[in-house]
């Protein structure tokens, strides 16, 4: 069977010439002197391969390459750009286009024979395709403006997302301007949306309902719905991952809803995006309505969603080097410098509500002694288990830092000696029964523990954790692996 091959070209004499060489190796050529005219012939004819001009009045290649492209029914038709341009940005141009191949006038003949002949050796004749044999009732001028106000709308969208990335530092206002972005052009009934921030301990999705009020318990399934769509791309990675869930600020208010939702399958459309980079997690978007009409063309959706993707990823970015500030690499607990920068905002706070405010502080009994005879390699690996049942045995409230060597202290908000004394004795124990092995030899690891608690006569937090180490010392002088409380010199 001949191929057909389309040429466009408002050149009489250039698409005479490549016709003539074009027959002689056997191809049956079509011909058109504009945009307009090829798109038609496309539809009419389905030709094997189009080879077009880029620079032609009204609609260039690069336009003819895009409307032939996103149209499903052509879009599998390889697009050959031809032209005497030679600069980076006009093939730029012509790939983002979609053209499957970009070739220079002036150029040897037999390199165009190649191309054309590679994507008729790779091309499968598809039978699905429907040919539009009345085109005079099919609008290609829509078509065109359809496709240029597209494009239109994603650089638009882009410039806008690019605007956020200024104020990734700042939670409240990125929060207003992102749910204020999001909501002039999507539209839902609830959006839901989770940026994964290294540095901050609670996970939050922020929801914002549109159009009906939302029951709480409905909140709480599309958050579990999230959470089980996030933990399926990598169980390994993220099934320890505990997501809350908070409305906007901008979350329209109840009183404003004539209809309400009850039961999330009333959601008949739903579409829930993680996002990743290099294989970490860095957040999520969801959107949900209640016609089973959305979300089923994505075109601008996923361009908001790659644009948004792009800005969590600085936002996750910042949040990593912020992390690397804070935390000590060798254990992966808080840094000494961030702990005292929370001690005074906590102290501060409790002398100031009255409130309860506990610190505990653990130093690992015969550590030099277990360096000495077992290595330092070992006890770096000790230091590491210790601090991470430390870290498990404490809320999520609780910050636990390393405070210099193997000691290592926990500020317990909200938290009476008497509070705090149930969970650290229990985490003794369990530093007690760890199983540590060296050399085929079980190695026996204890802490000795301090605790105090603020009496609001500290002048100062040098001298509450001044009160937390004579505890510690206190624990070490009667014999190691105990606790005791500053609470029994008062």
């Amino acid at each position: 069977m001949t191929q057909k091959i389309l040429i466009v070209d408002d050149s009489k004499t250039q698409c005479l010439t490549l016709k003539l060489k074009l027959e002689k190796k056997g191809y049956e050529v079509l011909e058109a002197e504009n945009g307009m005219d090829a798109i038609r012939l496309v539809y009419e004819k389905n030709p094997a391969i189009v080879i077009s001009d880029v620079l032609m009045p009204n609609i260039n290649g690069y336009h003819l390459c895009r409307l032939i492209k996103r149209d499903k029914l052509t879009s599998h038709i390889p697009v050959i750009l031809l032209t005497v341009l030679d600069k980076k940005i006009d093939k730029f141009w012509g790939l983002r286009a979609g053209a499957d191949a970009f070739f220079c006038k002036g150029a040897s003949d037999d390199e165009l024979y190649a191309i054309i002949e590679k994507f008729i050796s790779q091309s499968q004749k598809n039978t699905d395709i429907t040919l539009i044999t009345d085109t005079t009732q099919y609008d290609f001028t829509s078509k065109v403006a359809e496709i240029l106000d597209e494009s239109l709308v994603k650089s638009t969208l882009t410039n806008e997302f690019r605007d956020l990335a200024e104020f990734v530092l700042d939670d409240k206002i990125f929060n207003r301007k992102l749910f204020s972005l999001l909501s002039s052009i999507l539209d839902y009934n609830l959006l839901a949306v989770f940026y994964n921030e290294s540095d901050k301990k609670d996970k939050i999705i922020y929801f914002e309902q549109n159009e009906c009020d939302i029951d709480a318990e409905v909140l709480q399934n599309v958050k579990d719905r999230i959470s089980a769509k996030i933990i399926a791309c990598n169980v390994e990675a993220y099934s320890n991952l505990r997501l809350e869930y908070k409305m906007t600020e901008t979350s329209s208010n109840e009183e404003d809803f004539e209809e309400s939702i009850s039961d999330i399958n009333e959601f008949k459309s739903e579409y829930i995006v993680p996002f990743e980079n290099e294989g970490k997690l860095i957040g999520a978007i969801a959107l949900f309505h209640k016609d089973s009409s959305k979300y089923v063309n994505k075109s601008i959706v996923d361009t908001i969603i790659s644009e948004l993707k792009m800005v969590l990823k600085i936002k996750w970015l910042y949040s990593e080097t912020k992390l690397l500030s804070i935390v000590d690499p060798l254990t992966q607990l808080y840094n000494r410098r961030y702990f005292q920068q929370v001690l005074e905002k906590e102290f501060l706070r409790s002398n100031r509500y009255s409130s309860p405010l506990s610190l505990a502080m653990i130093d690992i009994d015969n550590f030099k002694q277990l360096n000495d005879t077992f290595g330092h390699q070992f006890g770096d690996e000790v230091l590491q288990v210790v601090s991470g049942l430390f870290k498990e045995s404490l809320r999520k409230t609780d910050y636990v830092a390393r405070y210099g060597g193997e000691e290592l202290i926990a500020i317990l908000p909200e938290t009476s000696i008497e509070q705090a004394i149930i969970p650290i004795e229990r985490l003794r124990c369990r530093i007690a029964d760890q199983m540590f092995m060296r050399e085929f030899q079980r190695v026996n690891v204890t802490v000795s523990i301090g605790i105090s608690q603020n009496t609001f006569d500290f002048v100062s937090t040098d001298a509450f954790i001044k009160e937390t180490d004579n505890a510690l010392y206190e624990a070490k002088e009667k014999g190691k692996n105990r606790i005791e409380l500053a609470i029994k010199r008062k």
